[in-house]
């Protein structure tokens, strides 16, 4: 079972974090993300319920490999959400000047700027100009994301109903 870490908001400035079991649909491995992004339903492939919360919302999905950001820009986008796509953490941080993101979610290992410089430079931005950070890792290190100041941790391999539930929590 996949376990994700939410960092909570409590008064006086204390961030207590806790446990959150995953659902059923697991991302494990880029295959065919297109057949991941659905639900089934009776037979009917449906995709999954656009919500009012998060209909017009934009995600900056950051992550090196391709596959995932597909997958997860494919899910997201069948949820509602706007997605916008960076490849390292430098290129991200060029992408909220452009369209400013409700939340990002961060690859912790990639090239050229990884996740956790990406949120050193994050946090160095105006409040008014951040937006939530849900880190996603399979190496762990979901004490040190919110440490470092993201809001959550998924690790990898995650299910999408985590996700979900995440990107709920943190928006």
């Amino acid at each position: 079972m996949t376990m994700m870490t939410i960092a909570g908001h409590a008064p006086g400035g204390a961030a207590p974090s806790r446990a959150v079991p995953a659902g059923r649909r697991r991302i494990a491995a880029p295959a065919r993300p297109l057949e991941r992004s659905v639900r089934m339903r009776r037979g009917r492939r449906t995709l999954p319920k656009v919500d009012e919360m998060t209909r017009n919302k934009t995600v900056l999905v950051v992550d090196d490999d391709p596959a995932i950001r597909s997958l997860l820009a494919v899910a997201l986008e069948g949820g509602g959400y706007r997605v916008d796509t960076a490849s390292n953490g430098a290129e991200a941080l060029e992408k909220p000047d452009l369209r400013r993101p409700h939340a990002v979610i961060l690859d912790a290992t990639m090239s050229v700027m990884d996740g956790w410089e990406f949120l050193a430079h994050w946090r160095a931005r105006p409040v008014a100009r951040r937006a939530p950070v849900l880190v996603v890792s399979a190496l762990g290190g979901s004490t040190a994301a919110l440490r470092r100041g993201a809001q959550g941790f998924l690790s990898k391999p995650f299910d999408l109903d985590a996700l979900e539930t995440t990107l709920d929590i943190i928006l």
